[in-house]
């Protein structure tokens, strides 16, 4: 928990601090939109940690109390913060897909930049219903002790099946855009490998894989497995809203209930859980992997460059050295012919 409070307030304060200054419309780059929308999932994941925070204090000292604004706040505030944080790692493969993949030309990628954070606010509207719907649903026990869902009707089951799906949703997109990103780097270097295998001489040429699609693949599978380990067992528990499932999601003191329920109540506080670590780690998947990545990336572009130019400079001084020999040649030959 500390680590998820001090990490996402450390993005924080550094996107803020090294924010350029737009002079030609805002987010027309993909560095721009990418900035933005890790600086809203570090915010969004502040909230979910520190929400954690507060359930824990109130597991500790069992002396406090709940009103129906805590109860209702609380969920709302926990719900909204992960849908928003489900949206903005949805938004991030989507922008490093369209930026790696290039499926369009650059002027419809240019407004794509400049439009696309106002779609996800705009999705995020329809998903305010249900929770809302859900959180009237939520009261405070007798002895005021703990939150409960007061009535646990059709209605609050199909709010809970929506909000569930959209979950399984945004999973299932994330996993497409970071599957289809691997697929075509591997492609990508599988067609070089092949010209290059054309235009070399020797039949036993092997061109080897680069190490940053290597670093490339990793760092994406390891992105696409945390988030799945972290939010599909949530959201099982989210589309199938039994009794049990509603008391993880709105109960503060679940574990104080572990008697009545067994292990089954252990895997869903678990479940729960996941969710919180998802928020907790993800400024290290996509700040801290992410810069050693680009410098990676970046000093295998200067590398190749380097290398382009070596050569470049190496062919312009041997045709050089060719033509100035083909003069001293001609320049013999003539003072031979003159000679005779």
């Amino acid at each position: 928990m500390k680590i998820g409070i001090i990490g996402n307030l450390w993005v924080i304060c550094s996107v803020i601090r090294n924010i350029r200054p737009q002079t030609n419309g805002w987010l027309r780059r993909p560095s721009d939109c990418l900035r933005s929308h890790i600086f809203v999932l570090a915010f969004v994941d502040f909230i979910v940690v520190c929400s954690l925070a507060l359930r824990i204090v109130y597991i500790w000292d069992e002396t406090l109390t709940f009103e129906i604004w805590n109860c209702r706040g609380l969920y709302f505030i926990e719900q909204l913060s992960k849908m928003l944080s489900m949206f903005c790692i949805a938004c991030i493969s989507i922008g490093r897909y369209i930026t790696i993949r290039k499926p369009f030309n650059n002027q419809i990628r240019r407004h794509f930049y400049r439009g696309f954070p106002a779609v996800p606010l705009l999705l995020c509207f329809p998903i305010l219903i249900p929770i809302i719907f859900t959180m009237k649903t939520i009261d405070v026990t007798s002895d005021r002790w703990d939150c409960r869902i007061s009535n646990d009707n059709a209605w609050n089951r199909l709010t809970g099946l929506l909000v569930g799906a959209c979950f399984i949703l945004l999973v299932m997109l994330i996993s497409a855009n970071y599957a289809e990103i691997v697929r075509h780097v591997h492609r990508k270097f599988s067609r070089r490998k092949a010209r290059q295998s054309e235009s070399s001489n020797s039949k036993h040429y092997h061109l080897s894989e680069p190490r940053y699609v290597r670093e490339m693949t990793s760092s994406i599978v390891r992105v696409a497995v945390f988030h799945m380990i972290c939010w599909l067992p949530f959201c099982f528990i989210a589309v199938i809203p039994t009794e049990t499932c509603s008391l993880v999601l709105v109960s503060i003191r679940t574990i104080s209930r572990i008697n009545e329920h067994a292990w089954v109540l252990w895997i869903l506080i678990l479940a729960n859980w996941l969710t919180y670590l998802n928020s907790a780690l993800n400024w290290i998947f996509y700040v801290v992997l992410n810069r050693d990545l680009r410098e990676l990336i970046r000093s295998n572009t200067k590398r190749r460059k380097r290398s382009a130019m070596a050569n470049y400079y190496s062919s312009s001084n041997l045709a050089n050295r060719y033509s100035r020999q083909r003069l001293d040649r001609s320049l013999s030959i003539h003072a031979l012919a003159e000679s005779l």
